[in-house]
């Protein structure tokens, strides 16, 4: 066994889940005041304000504008407001503003007022803001505030500290060979592909089950191990198993074996066919072994006949010789020359006459029936002239 060697290492903490918000902003501002009506005089003042920020594209607001009008009085408009950011706000970001207050001026004191504002440089420190703001009151009492100043704070709220996460990486697996990678994986892989699953399922092994060429071509393994593996073969009920030359019986379609790690050379016959291959098996672990159905076979005619000719029997006695515990349905078949009444009891004939040959081969009369005759039109015509075998599920 080969020790395998694991480092730890420390991974990326997982990222705050928390939204970033921003610290207190104060604005400063230069203003002119612009009346929307002719009896409404133009001002030239100054505005503040100071926001939170409990989302990092949404800040709220406490506002104050105002200053000296040309004729000698004064307007003066504190209240509270929203401001939405149409971009990052760390960024050069456009926002837009919507809020209310009221007025210290003669008439109606409560207003409403909008705007939108640009933040012109890309900076968490004093940076330029020029912004444009309408008030309207309820009397008619309307002006634009067009404003320029300087921005100060906005300071990204610090993360969580999280203690990094301590997780097992195996080294890499150098071999000459198979490595067995165990669940949820459960496959011999190539190095490379054993490594990659390894990393992705962080797997922290404690020993290495190689299987190269030499181990698939030594001996059997030895059945008195310790730590023995189970070897399971998924085949059909009407099979026959064998591994390593010993019949397996089966239940329900599956045979399974418990044995040392190594080789094993698992062969299944049964329904016109014979399959075989080596398999490796690690030590207590399981290895799934699935066989594939057996395949319909044709068994070809000449032209306007009922008998087998000697590659036909060929195919016959192969089947028989393979065909296990399965049944056999026999289907006749023939081109579309000549009559239909002629075709179809040539097409039964052909199917008669090759059951019959199989059971002479040594196949059960009780597993052999002749069905329907089956038509293959999409064939040539000499490919139509055949019965055609398949394999029945006993």
């Amino acid at each position: 066994m080969i020790a395998l060697v694991t480092l730890a290492v420390a991974a990326e903490p997982p990222p705050d889940p928390r939204p970033l918000g921003f610290g207190p902003e104060v604005a400063l501002r230069a203003q002119v005041g612009i009346g929307a009506q002719r009896d409404i005089p133009t001002f030239l003042g100054l505005g503040a304000s100071i926001a939170v920020a409990p989302f990092s594209q949404l800040h709220l607001e406490l506002a104050a504008d105002g200053g000296p009008e040309i004729d000698g009085t004064a307007w003066l408009g504190v209240g509270p407001r929203g401001r939405v950011f149409l971009g990052p706000p760390e960024q050069t970001a456009m926002s837009l503003f919507a809020g209310g207050g009221l007025a210290i001026e003669a008439g109606t004191p409560a207003f409403l007022s909008g705007g939108v504002a640009l933040d012109a440089l890309k900076s968490n420190g004093p940076r330029p803001r020029v912004q444009f703001d309408y008030v309207w009151s309820p009397a008619g009492d309307s002006r634009g505030l067009l404003s320029a100043g300087v921005v100060f704070g906005r300071k990204l709220r610090a993360p969580v500290e999280r203690e990094p996460e301590i997780v097992e990486v195996p080294d890499p697996v150098r071999a000459d060979g198979m490595v067995w990678v165990p669940g949820p994986v459960c496959q011999w892989l190539p190095p490379d592909d054993a490594n990659a699953e390894l990393a992705r399922l962080q797997l922290k092994l404690e020993s290495v089950h190689i299987l190269n060429e030499t181990a698939l071509r030594g001996s059997p393994p030895d059945p008195n191990a310790q730590t023995p593996a189970r070897l399971v073969v998924a085949a059909f009920p009407g099979d026959e198993v064998e591994v390593n030359g010993e019949p397996l019986p089966l239940s329900s379609g599956l045979a399974s074996l418990r044995m040392a790690e190594g080789r094993a050379e698992v062969k299944v016959t049964g329904g016109g066919r014979t399959v075989s291959w080596p398999v490796g098996v690690a030590e207590g672990n399981v290895v799934w072994v699935a066989v594939d159905p057996p395949e319909p076979q044709r068994v070809q005619f000449t032209a306007g006949s009922a008998a087998l000719g000697p590659e036909a029997l060929e195919i016959v006695a192969q089947i028989a010789s393979t065909a296990g515990d399965w049944a056999f349905a026999i289907h006749g078949s023939a081109s579309p020359e000549g009559a239909a009444e002629t075709n179809q009891a040539l097409e039964q004939r052909r199917a008669e006459a090759v059951a019959a040959a199989l059971k002479k081969a040594g196949v059960p009369a009780k597993r052999l029936s002749t069905g329907a005759s089956v038509a293959y039109p999409d064939l040539p015509p000499e490919q139509q002239r055949a019965a055609v075998i398949v394999p029945v599920e006993p």
